[in-house]
């Protein structure tokens, strides 16, 4: 008796494709006539989505055919190990959001090779996260303060915020391939929220290099961005808004500015940093920032000063507002 061969949407259909049909097309597209065809279906297989993960290869693949070289030979090194090719999988077959991150920027796909991961633990210091923020933006920063025309000053603001988005949709992108691709994840929970955490606080911190390099005056403020809620305890998840609270004093030149100033040139920091993380541009929002947990929460003033804020907390605040400073 002859054994007929199954058809490709027979083992789309086992593989646990929804839509086997519309799969088996997907698949016998000419982007994907090079393709192992079974490699393919295997790795997919593996994922809580395949129908998502085959949509997102395809078009990865289409980005990587426009882009070039250098693209190409990212994703053919990813795919050439075992690890990397679960990493990859895993981003595109489970989250659609860092799939459309990489297949806007598909020579980036080069973050998830295992070396690349190796080399950026989910227990990197908060130190080193800061220092590689800071170092993407610098040279934008650089640009600006020496930039005459206010056109110039503006393209060099939006390549700041560009270096500074991009590398948060790169290191969170790792992140959630170590996430999603470990063995056990549960156990790794409280170590995704710490590194999640620490990305986050360098990403602030980056939003304020770049508000003070392009606020007039903010030389004469020093300011802190103190984080609250989930972010301030570094137990914070992928989808949290970031709560926070702004500080502002004096420069340390500065000891004749008044108060009002202070409040005016904080208040200006505070809401460029706010355009820089969570404002439309061409590389996606990082999240929202929610400043409500300051004194008279919205209807109260964004940024203040020490001695205002202990004037707050001595005379008017209550119970749960000392309760949700635990996790400043």
């Amino acid at each position: 008796m002859v054994q007929r061969e199954e058809s490709i949407q027979a083992r789309l259909a086992r593989a646990g494709f929804r839509d086997s049909a519309q799969a088996a097309r997907l698949i016998s597209d000419a982007l994907l006539a090079n393709a192992d065809h079974q490699w393919l279906i295997n790795a997919l297989s593996r994922v809580p989505d395949p129908d998502l993960a085959l949509l997102g290869y395809l078009r990865l693949t289409e980005s990587i055919a426009m882009t070039g070289k250098q693209a190409h030979d990212a994703l053919y090194h990813v795919c050439e190990s075992e690890s990397g090719v679960r990493a990859l999988f895993a981003i595109l077959g489970y989250s659609s959001a860092l799939s459309e991150f990489l297949i806007a920027h598909p020579q980036d796909v080069i973050i998830l090779a295992p070396e690349q991961l190796r080399d950026s633990p989910l227990s990197t210091d908060v130190q080193i996260e800061r220092e590689k923020m800071q170092a993407t933006i610098a040279s934008a920063l650089t640009y600006f303060k020496s930039a005459s025309e206010e056109t110039q000053r503006q393209s060099a603001l939006a390549d700041a915020v560009g270096a500074l988005r991009r590398q948060y949709w790169r290191r969170i992108t790792q992140i959630a391939a170590q996430d999603l691709a470990a063995v056990a994840p549960v156990d790794n929970f409280p170590q995704i929220s710490l590194a999640i955490s620490r990305l986050i606080d360098a990403a602030l911190d980056g939003a304020l290099a770049i508000s003070q390099a392009v606020v007039s005056g903010a030389e004469s403020i020093e300011m802190s961005v103190i984080a609250m809620g989930k972010t301030g305890a570094q137990e914070i998840n992928y989808i949290s808004d970031v709560d926070v609270i702004y500080l502002v004093a004096p420069a340390g030149s500065a000891t004749s500015i008044s108060e009002s100033e202070l409040v005016e040139i904080g208040t200006k920091v505070a809401t460029l940093l706010a355009r820089v993380v969570s404002a439309p541009g061409k590389i996606p929002p990082l999240w929202e920032i929610d400043a409500n947990l300051r004194p008279e929460g919205k209807d109260g003033p964004l940024v203040r000063t020490l001695d205002s804020y202990l004037n707050y907390y001595r005379r008017w605040a209550k119970g749960w507002e000392f309760q949700a400073l635990l996790k400043a």
